[in-house]
């Protein structure tokens, strides 16, 4: 299993960076999303961006090839 870490950055100007490690498919924004409105309930999303982990599902990020 794969270890879950999200990496905040908290700037001067208020905004929030997030980079969410471990996690593949929508996990991510769910876990994200939670954390960010446990901290403050009327913050709005400005703008969201995705790594390669979120467009695969947890179904292939955990299969294997086997050979014959």
């Amino acid at each position: 299993m794969t270890k879950k870490t999200i990496l905040m950055k908290f700037k001067p100007d208020g905004t929030v960076e997030t980079d969410a490690q471990g996690f593949v498919g929508q996990q991510c924004v769910s876990k994200v999303q939670e954390i960010i409105s446990s901290l403050d309930p009327k913050a709005e999303l400005k703008d969201r961006h995705f790594k390669p982990e979120f467009y695969q599902n947890a179904t292939t990020a955990n299969s294997t090839a086997i050979r014959r």
